[in-house]
């Protein structure tokens, strides 16, 4: 079973949710998850359980907000709502499931010259409690943000630097204490210009980065990263 999320053109943008059945595939209901006339974007989804995940969206080019999902069969509801999850204008949003009560989301903080943020969601069930203390990573701003959880305490970043030319590819290593997340230094693994990142989990300490080389023709490329 999976879930797939997107911003639903045919019924005003708004975020909608759907169970994949392997089997088949088989495509359950849709489940809208914003607000009405809520048009969502940059909608990231991470799986907690095999019966719950999270998901964040940017909601009508403002906040970005958050719910947890539970899934029953092909059934899909976020009995615990909607929370605020940053305080003003965000964009970009990706977020990574770390354990069955705490997720780390990372954003664009349009309200701090569009730099990277990283803050930690704790929640019980399918209702979220309290939010860490937002972290910035790095001065600059960044962009084309993917996630991935190492262990339940940490996570590896990637983005693209996006100040200055040309926009490197950047990652950097997230531990998470409590509800805190220290910043390691970042770590170049592009030095032209990486857009369209994604980033998965090899290991406890190692992970795979792909993106788009813009300096190199726009050729799909990947990279390991060793996180020490």
């Amino acid at each position: 079973m999976a879930i797939a999320c997107a911003s639903d053109g045919s019924n005003g943008g708004q975020g909608t949710a759907w169970t994949i059945s392997t089997s088949g595939p088989t495509v359950g209901s849709p489940f809208v998850f914003s607000a009405a006339g809520e048009a969502c974007s940059f909608i990231s989804v991470s799986a907690i359980s095999s019966t719950s995940a999270i998901v964040v969206w940017r909601a009508s080019n403002t906040i970005v907000r958050a719910s947890i999902f539970s899934i029953s069969g092909s059934t899909i509801s976020a009995p615990g709502g909607k929370t605020n999850v940053t305080p003003g204008d965000a964009q970009e949003c990706v977020c990574a499931a770390l354990s069955t009560t705490q997720a780390v989301f990372a954003y664009t903080d349009a309200t701090n010259s569009n730099k990277g943020t990283a803050r930690v969601i704790d929640f019980s069930g399918t209702t979220i409690g309290s939010l860490g203390t937002p972290a910035v990573i790095g001065s600059e701003a960044g962009a084309y943000f993917a996630i991935t959880p190492l262990t339940s305490t940490s996570a590896v970043l990637c983005y693209e630097r996006s100040t200055g030319t040309p926009y490197p590819g950047m990652a950097r290593a997230l531990a998470i204490v409590g509800s805190n997340i220290i910043v390691s230094p970042a770590a170049t693994f592009e030095d032209g210009t990486a857009s369209y990142c994604a980033i998965s989990k090899m290991g406890d300490t190692m992970a795979t980065a792909a993106y788009s080389d813009i300096t190199n023709g726009y050729y799909g490329t990947a990279c390991s990263l060793i996180i020490k």
